[in-house]
């Protein structure tokens, strides 16, 4: 999905943890300073395979795969519906929850006393 243009341009910024934006700029003003917290604040939860195949579906890059290659949402075509018929037909799986990391990045600015 990375490759072929499906995600928003600005999808880099998440995936490199938006190191990729100053903090401070020339049209910032001088009377603040930035900070950037992007290790150790991450969100652990763990999905049910019902959850992991929703949370899936509602990625923007995968619907716009979907619209531009004519692939009708819970058709054959349609991969993540394989992914829910292989975790249904394993009931290992529907015993399990799923370990699910969420990266949280704080960008930060504060007025210079």
């Amino acid at each position: 999905l990375g490759k072929g243009g499906y995600w928003d341009d600005r999808r880099h910024f998440v995936e490199n943890r938006y190191r990729d934006i100053p903090l401070l700029s020339d049209d910032f003003p001088e009377k603040y300073r930035g900070t950037r917290i992007a290790e150790g604040y991450d969100i652990h939860c763990n999905f049910s395979t019902e959850e992991l195949v929703g949370y899936l579906r509602s990625w923007s890059g995968y619907v716009t795969y979907c619209q531009r290659n004519s692939i009708q949402l819970y058709s054959q075509q349609d991969a993540i519906e394989r992914i829910q018929e292989f975790l249904d037909s394993h009931p290992h799986y529907q015993e399990k929850t799923i370990a699910v990391l969420f990266p949280v990045t704080l960008l930060l600015s504060v007025k210079k006393v």
